[in-house]
């Protein structure tokens, strides 16, 4: 083979930078089109390294000097190397070259990384995480219900350790599912492992306190009705990324529609939530482009419910009803009088009843979607239910302002008392909310920035769609004009 001169090419890896900062320096063997990469041993702060001139260049001299006399004795061995394949080999590639100028280490490497990863299974991880996580935060919530004052400081020390003791699990976890993914063929990674590695890392971010354990539960719904459709569709369990193509995403949508049974805006949630799952392996280099890029997701404008006046004193009025449809009735008529969810409303304690710059009562929380802490004035019908229930031992044992229930049976309830004192609506524990949003504030000609405000939307666009329930107010400002009018018609 006829020899042409070889030159290494030295690059810096910032994707697998180590914990202390420091990259690792790879080499590159390129021969005719063809590459081949591999880590040369060496680390260096990324500022250290000089790309231009391929050297390390920064840092104290005791350090750089020896390693780049290193990458000057490697370039002359590979290069010498090369010089002799071609002298015994018709054709000489770059995977000869690199098995050539480390044989033995490579394949102790590969042989030691097999036997780590033999029982590696990360499906099994993520089970156990999962209900490892379920059964904490389950205790979590219990001692923030229920846990005196006085221990609450050394329950939650206990909480916290145990907390810590996931995230560690995890991290480790991580590791070697960074070096399965490494070692492993691309068209070999199938949808099963993406979406693993993906809820992974969900995972840590909800043990590191960025995202909630209630979204990672709903990513793991994604993942099970995508097996599920694999499943019933392919008749397999998993499929490799390299076989989703465009109709994929048709395909599934028609499965979740049709055989799952979900809404429009639930399929696309699940369809987008995948699309995420395959940017972040387009991300890892694991596939090229993503598959799903130019599926749209088209959402239906849901048509949010709420009850008009007459229906609220039927409720207020209401006088025969048992003891738990009364605390659902007035837990139901603090929704409609401040715009809170049901999640928010059972959490409200005495420390959220606060005294604002006008001398009146507010009340203060934390959303639990935006993360923001908001204030909604307490109305008089609102005061008057807080003084109803201050013996009850909810609240004098652990301060919480209201009696409630689980949100099933609060539910049902809710449909009972409807029946009961004729309001010819679906009443759910969500109804209350877009109550307060457009029969108490919008019919009542309340600016929409104020109402986007008490209802702790982000972004005023969210509170737009309460507007469409509104409707009479389209008949309220004609007959003022109207008024109008005929006045002026009658002065002239």
């Amino acid at each position: 083979m006829a020899q042409e001169q070889l030159i290494p090419l030295y690059y810096l890896s910032r994707k697998k930078e180590r914990k202390d900062g420091k990259c690792p320096i790879w080499v590159r063997i390129r021969i005719n089109g063809e590459r081949k990469d591999f880590s040369t041993g060496l680390f260096v702060f990324p500022d250290h390294w000089n790309n231009e001139l391929k050297l390390v260049t920064g840092g104290a001299k005791s350090l750089s000097v020896p390693a780049n006399n290193a990458l000057s004795q490697m370039t002359r061995e590979i290069s010498n190397l090369y010089i002799l394949l071609c002298i015994q080999e018709k054709y000489v590639t770059a995977e000869m070259v690199v098995k050539a100028y480390k044989p033995e280490p490579k394949l102790k490497a590969e042989k030691d990384l097999k036997e780590e990863l033999k029982d590696f299974e990360l499906e099994q991880h993520i089970i156990d995480l999962t209900k490892r996580s379920a059964i904490h935060f389950k205790k979590c919530k219990k001692a923030e219900i229920y846990v005196s004052e006085l221990s609450r400081e050394y329950h939650f020390s206990v909480l916290d350790k145990e907390q810590n003791t996931i995230r560690q699990e995890i991290e480790k976890i991580e590791e070697r599912s960074n070096k399965y993914f490494n070692s492993v063929q691309k068209d070999t990674i199938t949808i099963q492992d993406v979406i693993n590695e993906f809820l992974l890392q969900f995972l840590r971010k909800v043990m590191a306190g960025t995202r909630k354990f209630s979204t990672y539960l709903k990513w793991l719904d994604t993942k099970q009705k995508l097996l599920n459709f694999t499943a019933y569709h392919l008749k397999r369990s998993s499929i490799t990324l390299t076989e989703i193509k465009l109709k994929f995403g048709e395909k599934l949508y028609d499965y979740l529609t049709v055989v799952a049974a979900c809404g429009n805006n639930n399929t696309m949630k699940h369809i987008k939530n995948f699309k995420q799952v395959l940017d972040r392996a387009v991300t890892s280099e694991w596939i090229n482009v993503n598959p799903l890029k130019s599926y749209k997701c088209t959402y239906k404008e849901p048509e949010p419910e709420a009850v008009f006046m007459d229906d609220i004193q039927k409720l207020i009025n209401a006088d025969n009803l048992n003891s738990s449809e009364e605390m659902a009735k007035d837990a139901f008529l603090v929704e409609t009088f401040t715009g809170y969810a049901y999640a928010e409303l059972a959490a409200l304690k005495m420390t959220n009843l606060i005294i604002g710059i006008d001398g009146k009562q507010w009340l203060s929380i934390e959303r639990g979607k935006t993360q923001r802490n908001e204030t909604v004035p307490v109305m008089k019908i609102v005061s008057d239910i807080i003084c109803k229930y201050e013996i009850h031992p909810k609240r004098m044992n652990y301060s919480f302002l209201f009696p409630v229930f689980s949100v099933q049976y609060y539910n049902r309830l809710l449909k009972g008392i409807a029946n009961k004192v004729g309001i010819n609506h679906d009443l759910h524990s969500h109804v209350g909310r877009h109550t307060f949003a457009t029969t108490i504030l919008l019919d009542n000609d309340v600016p929409l920035a104020t109402v986007s405000k008490m209802l702790g939307h982000h972004s005023v666009r969210i509170t737009e769609r309460y507007a469409k329930v509104s409707k009479k107010n389209i008949g309220k400002h004609v007959e003022r004009v109207e008024n109008l009018l005929f006045k002026f018609q009658f002065l002239n």
